[in-house]
């Protein structure tokens, strides 16, 4: 299911545009265009009963229509009937998938048609800094990869969200999505685009994101939704046509937040087999250990190869990964997780359990033990009874985690007293364990 996707990262060509659906699970639950609908019209009612048509208390489109052709979608339905509170809801498991392999170069462009602020909350809490694009300016930005809300932000710019189909005809919307379409069909072209959380009942969406894509040629498209092929055709019957008769299209029957979960654990067990790759050469001229194959840890799970990429690029668990693939500099590490399973090491989580000890292996490079010891701690609970090999880095006797040079900020850490910190050179001591 996964294969050509994995194949996309490797390669630097995925490309994931990520609609509302993706915010209606849990813990998100953002409302449906309907229960929008019911709530705002409610309230509307009130103040001037039955100045609403029928048909509009239900359906999101025709509601912000009757607004928008008296001058008030702003003024009144964005400003006054909207309970934005069920907007800042909390971020869901598929938004910090997205947000964690965006950030880990895993995805090369992020495209959304959500106008809430979610993705950007999970980027932050997992320790991430996500800004939006708006337009094809911000977008080109030199130095970005860029995150584009498509149709805007409510966070960022309120009365310039998309809400129904007359605002498409407007000149400035008109122009923003024409810009937008030109920009995407030299993007999307050759690349494999994943498109998920689409098909929901806020049809409008549906009809501007057909008009950005229209012209596009991707080399695939990979479709994640959970309703069936006649239910996607009557949802969006141009949408899917463009998808469908797209080389390569793959529909897949799933929950979107699900779906990513999913892949950024695939993304993870990816950079783990890599990874030892990458140290086989140095664990047999190092460590005499010939090639062997080491089989997929199948109880690991998403967030335990998160930390465990964590850890192979020496941040600590309050930053994101930002290597997608390990390279020549990460051989030393690598070997020395060929020598641990060699050993007879499991993975229990993001660590080993080898030889009655837990060890956990953090990629110190270049660096003073004390230095990453100190780095590592921040936002970590004490390590507990746990062996750490701090790999490349300089033994520097055990000098406190404090010691800094003159004229920077003191602060001292320090470590629970049954973690034991040691470089890769005491695993030539048989006794280390």
């Amino acid at each position: 299911m996964l294969e050509r996707l994995i194949d996309a990262i490797n390669g630097g060509r995925l490309i994931v545009l990520a609609g509302a659906g993706l915010s209606r699970a849990a813990p998100s639950k953002l409302p449906s265009s309907a229960e929008l609908a019911h709530d705002a019209a409610a309230k509307y009612e009130v103040e001037s009963p039955g100045a609403l048509p029928p048909e509009a208390r239900h359906d999101l489109e025709k509601l912000t229509h009757f607004f928008f052709e008296r001058g008030l979608l702003t003024l009144t339905f964005l400003h006054r009937l909207v309970d934005w509170s069920r907007f800042r809801r909390p971020a869901n498991a598929g938004h910090e998938a997205l947000a964690d392999l965006f950030a880990g170069r895993a995805i090369d462009l992020l495209l959304t048609t959500n106008v809430d602020f979610l993705l950007e909350d999970a980027s932050t809490t997992i320790g991430g800094d996500l800004r939006s694009a708006l337009n094809v300016t911000e977008a080109g930005l030199p130095g970005t990869r860029p995150f584009v809300k498509l149709h805007g932000c409510y966070v960022r710019q309120l009365p310039a969200t998309l809400w129904c189909h007359a605002q498409l005809e407007e000149p400035d919307a008109r122009r923003h999505l024409d810009e937008m379409g030109r920009w995407l069909e030299t993007r999307l072209r050759g690349r494999d685009l994943l498109l998920l959380g689409f098909w929901t009942d806020w049809g409008y969406l549906n009809s501007a994101l057909e008009t950005c894509v229209s012209a596009a040629e991707p080399a695939s498209v990979t479709l994640v939704a959970l309703d069936d092929e006649a239910t996607l055709k009557a949802k969006a019957p141009s949408l899917w046509e463009w998808a469908s008769r797209r080389p390569n299209f793959k529909p897949v029957s799933m929950d979107a937040a699900e779906f990513l979960v999913e892949l950024r654990r695939q993304f993870g067990l990816l950079f783990r087999r890599l990874l030892l790759e990458t140290g086989r050469a140095t664990a047999a001229s190092h460590y005499g250990i010939p090639p062997t194959a080491y089989p997929e840890p199948a109880e690991s799970t998403a967030k335990d190869l998160y930390a465990f990429r964590q850890d192979a690029c020496g941040v600590s668990r309050l930053s994101i990964p930002q290597i997608p693939r390990p390279d020549s500099s990460m051989e030393l590490l690598g070997a020395v997780h060929v020598k641990l399973l060699a050993l007879g090491a499991v993975l229990a989580g993001s660590d080993y359990v080898c030889c009655g000890r837990r060890v956990r292996v953090i990629n110190g490079a270049g660096q003073l033990l004390s230095r990453v010891r100190a780095r590592v701690a921040v936002g970590e609970e004490p390590p507990g009874e746990v062996t750490i090999f701090c790999v490349g880095a300089a033994d520097d006797g055990g000098a406190p985690a404090d010691l800094v040079r003159e004229g920077q900020d003191v602060t001292v850490v320090r470590a629970a007293a049954t973690a034991r910190w040691l470089t890769e050179a005491a695993l030539q001591d048989p006794e280390w364990n």
